[in-house]
């Protein structure tokens, strides 16, 4: 059975494919108010110590299920 994220829920993974200093760290998503969003997270060193800066947009490669056969 394949994982579903439920409303509220996220995933984030370590980003294997960090090519340059400028690619997240963690790379995942996050399903907000029914869409699947893409997150991202950078880990950074602040004056109170670590932290994750984060950044979210909407999945834009899913497949188009109108055009599958039921």
């Amino acid at each position: 059975m394949a994982y579903e994220q439920k409303e509220g829920q996220g995933i984030m993974f370590p980003n294997d494919k960090k090519g340059n200093e400028k690619a997240p760290d963690l790379k995942g998503t996050v399903f907000i108010n029914g869409e699947l969003m893409e997150i991202a997270a950078w880990k950074k060193q602040g004056a109170k110590g670590e932290f994750y800066s984060i950044t979210q947009k909407k999945k834009t490669n899913l497949p188009d299920v109108s055009k599958q056969p039921f």
